[in-house]
């Protein structure tokens, strides 16, 4: 980081980089190894998008650079050094990141493409992947990275590779890394980011360790955004619906259209649950942007929650809910008696649909499909008009 960017929260600092805080299982498993001096070569870092993989890839990077004993006793970088401040801020020769780009001619293009993304990153390291156009990990960029990565380098420092959302790299890209990693240069670090572990090849799989991103409790996530200067209430809202995800969390926040969003995915939730198959399926025509994939997935992770808060409403739990604002839509849907086994397929039916859109199938074939698939489900016993 150009500067350390702190924040007080509720009596402590809370910063991008402070990890320790907000995913302490993921970062208390790295800094175990390095003070045993049993550090891999290659990490497998997997969760929900939002949940830290870009902030955690640069902390590891700092941690096995320059670290310094932490509170806890466990070692930990140390944001004093120049050095560790310009790994945090992805502007290190020690850090050579591979993150997706769009459609390019040329090496120089491809460069040109990846330092812009990298500053979108410094200004909020935790933000999710724009996802408004298609993006893969350019097969030049991890050539190029290989061929530095042959090089001698300082004997005195790790070199760290990160490839970013690695379930978008080509096949010609993935049998580069795999050499990569079968056989890394000294003091190389290879660091694989994902959302979605069953997507990568089963040899990249089986020859990386592998760390969880867990979900980042409410209250912390809150505290980031507040921190950032958001208000309030609207974090709180923001964090409940944001799932564990901070990313998410600062969408939600900060993105007017997203808010609108998730008003018109609560318009489809409610044709399937209580209008006809054909006025379903033209809700989703009216509402799902095809060309989004991004944006389809958000409907899908808004209709979870908005089952969960169905759910919560039918036994009484109003204090769990997350869509606070909703309430007097969903009171009519939880006032409803659904078979259990019924939901319970509605909810796999999503979780599948969700899996499906990251295998890039068409959008509105999929959504389609799950709408009158999960209007069956929940219709085809009698006695639920609502």
């Amino acid at each position: 980081m150009g500067e350390k960017r702190s924040i007080r929260s509720r009596g402590f600092d809370l910063t991008p980089f402070d990890l320790t805080r907000l995913q302490p299982d993921a970062t208390a498993l790295v800094q175990r190894a390095v003070a045993r001096n049993r550090l891999g070569s290659t990490y497998l870092v997997y969760g929900e998008p939002g949940t830290g993989h870009w902030p955690f890839s640069l902390w590891l990077a700092a941690l096995v650079n320059d670290a310094t004993a932490g509170e806890d006793g466990l070692p930990a970088p140390n944001v004093e050094s120049p050095r560790i401040r310009q790994i945090l801020n992805a502007n290190s020769e020690l850090v050579m990141p591979i993150v997706p780009i769009a459609k390019h001619t040329s090496l120089d293009e491809a460069g040109e493409l990846m330092v812009a993304e990298l500053e979108r990153r410094r200004a909020e390291p935790w933000a999710l992947p724009d996802s408004s156009e298609s993006v893969s990990v350019s097969i030049a960029m991890a050539r190029e990275v290989k061929r530095r990565l042959a090089m001698t380098g300082d004997a005195e420092t790790t070199r760290v590779a990160i490839f970013d959302q690695l379930e978008l790299m080509r096949l010609q890209s993935a049998d580069a890394l795999l050499k990569l990693i079968e056989e890394p240069p000294p003091r190389t670090l290879i660091v694989l980011l994902t959302h979605n572990v069953d997507a990568l090849l089963p040899t990249i799989r089986s020859r990386a360790q592998r760390i969880r991103l867990r979900p980042i409790p409410s209250v912390r996530v809150t505290e980031y955004l507040e921190a950032r200067g958001i208000d309030a209430t609207e974090a709180r809202l923001a964090a409940r619906l944001a799932g564990g995800s901070i990313g998410r969390a600062l969408r939600f926040a900060t993105e007017s259209d997203k808010l609108q969003e998730r008003i018109d995915a609560f318009q489809v939730y409610r044709a399937i649950m209580s209008d006809s198959a054909p006025a379903a399926v033209a809700a989703v025509e009216a509402h799902v942007d095809s060309k989004d994939v991004g944006a389809a997935a958000r409907y899908l992770q808004y209709w979870q929650t908005y089952l969960h808060d169905q759910l919560q409403l039918s036994v009484g739990g109003d204090e769990e809910i997350t869509n606070v604002d909703l309430v007097d839509h969903l009171r009519p849907f939880a006032s409803v008696t659904y078979p259990a086994e019924s939901l319970a397929e509605f909810a796999g039916l999503v979780k599948n649909c969700l899996a499906d859109l990251r295998l890039n199938v068409h959008i509105h074939g999929s959504l389609t499909r799950l709408a009158l698939e999960a209007h069956r489900v929940l219709h085809q016993a009698p006695g639920r008009e609502i």
